[in-house]
């Protein structure tokens, strides 16, 4: 309990530092700054009102007569409808009462600026998954939809600091460690960018944590590959966040580095087929739903950025197209790379090197394994996906926190004397990180 109260504040003072933030540049989001007042904003991404107009009716997922722009999102939408929908309910009750006369409930929602705000989204209609009696309240039940996503995003960096701070005690990792290192997952320009918008980047951080902790307890430390329960779970989650699909690459390639040889991998195919049918069955049960319901299957991600598939659609044309594309693809990654993961390398390396004549324990020799793998996968990945941005490779950096955090555990305890210095080069290390998200 103490925990669950220390991370929500670190969250929520976090959050409220961020209303400071300098207002970003026109060209670098896709949305609308909100001014509270002339020291006082946050960003709101223009995705934001496609998501709660479809939390409002998720039953337009399976509507024949339009295309839902996040179909592929379920049980994400179905999510933030259970959370919204008792705070709509407050919200009503407010509305309809003699307070809610009294302090005027019309004329705050039908003010010129509310209205202007509600005008910004260009990608949907609202009066088509709207069946509010007025203007009054059709707002209400958007700001109730948009409080429910505020506190899902709460909600998913409370998990992913609880989970990675598990994941860290299990390695016996130092607690002063932990919690300087869970700052970044906190003060990040994804947080920044995301966390006052009705969107799923705060799955971001939770995929890889989630990931390296279910492949390092359960398949090394508890050596068991019969997982198949978290598997359909990861399968269902996939129908919220689209990262979690990495989670089956990432178990197979670890079964492969343990089988250490192809001989040894088809005594246990059955294995990998029990997990891949249970792992994939949810999306394909959800895709089976849409096409006999709504007679359609609408993924976002592949029809308008072309992810992954561009693959196909450049070798159609010619395998030098393909070439050309894959390269500049490549290119314009690394851009994204050298930004948000190679400071983070550098760092594990500087380390790694300080670390070099220490006996590695066999629980970090073990870490690092999964942690390779599972860096290779997200990398890869999010190289090969055809759209790139600093956020999506920003997933490789959380994967490389966990090694800085082993890295700095094995230095204070093989150089003890050196500890307090190694403690103060951190805390000036994270006092930069921070002052440059809040600047920039």
């Amino acid at each position: 309990m103490r925990k669950l109260f220390y991370n929500s504040v670190l969250i929520f003072i976090t959050a409220f530092l961020f209303l400071f933030a300098s207002k970003p540049n026109s060209g670098n989001y896709c949305g609308s700054y909100i001014k509270i007042n002339k020291a006082m904003g946050f960003l709101v991404d223009c995705d934001s009102y496609q998501y709660i107009l479809l939390s409002m009716h998720p039953s337009q997922l399976l509507n024949k007569d339009n295309v839902a722009r996040r179909q592929n999102r379920p049980l994400y939408i179905v999510l933030t409808h259970v959370i919204g929908k008792p705070i709509e309910f407050i919200l009503f009750k407010v509305y309809h009462s003699s307070f809610g006369e009294k302090l005027n409930f019309d004329k705050h929602l039908n003010s010129e600026k509310l209205l202007a705000r509600l005008e910004i989204s260009t990608h949907e209609s609202k009066n088509k998954y709207s069946d509010a009696a007025n203007n009054s309240e059709l707002i209400l039940q958007m700001i109730a939809y948009y409080i429910a996503y505020l506190l899902l995003n709460f909600m998913l960096l409370l998990a992913s600091l609880l989970v990675f701070k598990k994941l860290l005690q299990v390695l016996q990792i130092q607690s002063i460690i932990a919690e300087a290192l869970s700052l970044i997952i906190v003060v990040n320009t994804i947080v920044k960018g995301f966390f006052y918008s009705a969107h799923e980047q705060m799955f971001l951080f939770l995929t890889p944590i989630l990931i390296i902790y279910v492949l390092y307890q359960f398949v090394f430390m508890n050596n068991n590959r019969k997982i198949y329960g978290i598997s359909f779970l990861f399968g269902l989650a996939c129908l919220m966040y689209g990262s979690f699909v990495l989670y089956l690459p990432a178990l197979f390639l670890l079964f492969l580095v343990e089988d250490k040889s192809i001989k040894n991998v088809f005594p246990n195919v059955s294995n990998y087929l029990i997990h891949a049918v249970l792992f994939l069955s949810p999306t394909i049960c959800w895709i089976v739903i849409c096409n006999k319901i709504s007679g359609h299957y609408y993924n976002h991600e592949v029809e308008q950025f072309r992810e992954l598939v561009w693959i196909l659609d450049t070798l159609k044309i010619g395998i030098l197209e393909f070439v050309k594309t894959f390269f500049y693809n490549i290119a314009y990654y690394f851009f994204f790379f050298v930004k948000a993961v190679l400071p983070f390398v550098i760092v594990f390396f500087v380390l790694f090197k300080k670390n070099k004549t220490i006996v590695m324990p066999e629980k970090y020799i073990q870490l690092n394994k999964v942690l390779i793998i599972c860096f290779i996968v997200f990398t890869a990945f999010f190289a090969l996906l055809g759209y790139y941005s600093y956020r999506l490779s920003f997933s490789s950096s959380i994967i490389i926190l966990v090694g800085i955090a082993a890295q700095l555990q094995l230095l204070s305890e093989n150089k003890p004397e050196n500890a307090s210095i190694h403690k103060r080069n951190l805390f000036a290390y994270l006092l930069v990180w921070c002052f440059l998200v809040f600047i920039f």
